[in-house]
């Protein structure tokens, strides 16, 4: 298909190329390795639409519970295990989807910046028209990432509203401070085990990253699960 003169199925190509080719730290990804990252964005994108799905029902069941109270609109006209379990999904997404997001599409943007990644040439020569590719992969790219910016922002003020609610309105800076700020220490510690040198199994050694993003890639499909490890290690 053409999408202003570019080929958006080259776009796509290309786009997974290139998180296939930083993910393993290379120029030239195997086609076993771009097979493991498609499965492993498309387990992500069943799991994002399951955990969509929860909010939208609890959030549903949440309104149609307070449209019928004509007195009470505060969070004793919700049960608990409602408006916990409207929480617990924004929570669940905010942590797992949102804040990686930013993070993944800030990686894809740079590496195509100067100085660039290794995988860099390799997506330019994919296509027919450098000007026009370039034009629909730095759009989707840009795009992606400022979009990942505002939903951040939205997603995580829902998100602390519905603590609030949850909380019947009884949440302290002490909680809040201690759940929040324990949350975004928690995920940069997870983040820099990602992104480090050793991270995505590079030197062979299994890390809290490697482990989960196993478990996501084997959490749907029955063809069985490969591991980042195998994949990672340099041929013998």
């Amino acid at each position: 298909s053409k999408l202003f003169g570019g080929d958006a199925t080259l776009c796509a190509e290309s786009t997974m190329t290139l998180f296939s080719g930083l993910w393993f730290n290379t120029g030239t990804p195997t086609p076993e390795q771009l097979n493991w990252v498609g499965r492993i964005v498309t387990n992500y994108q069943h799991s994002e639409a399951t955990i969509h799905f929860i909010i939208c029902i609890t959030g549903l069941l949440l309104i149609a519970r307070l449209s019928d109270e004509t007195k009470d609109r505060g969070a004793e006209a919700v049960p608990g295990w409602l408006r916990w379990s409207f929480f617990a999904a924004l929570f669940f997404e905010t942590w797992t989807m949102c804040v990686p997001y930013l993070l993944l599409f800030g990686w894809a943007w740079a590496a195509m910046m100067p100085p660039q990644s290794a995988i860099a040439s390799t997506v330019e020569a994919m296509g027919g028209s450098p000007y026009l590719d370039g034009v629909q992969m730095g759009a989707s790219l840009i795009t992606m990432f400022w979009v990942s910016v505002l939903v951040l922002i939205l997603d995580a003020w829902a998100m602390f509203r519905a603590w609030q609610f949850a909380m019947g309105g009884k949440d302290t800076f002490v909680l809040n401070t201690a759940l929040f700020g324990g949350m975004t220490a928690a995920f940069a510690f997870y983040a820099g085990d990602f992104f480090n040198d050793g991270g995505r199994g590079a030197n062979g050694h299994a890390t809290l990253a490697t482990i989960t993003l196993d478990a996501l890639h084997g959490l749907f499909g029955n063809d069985g699960n490969i591991s980042m490890l195998d994949l990672a290690r340099p041929s013998p």
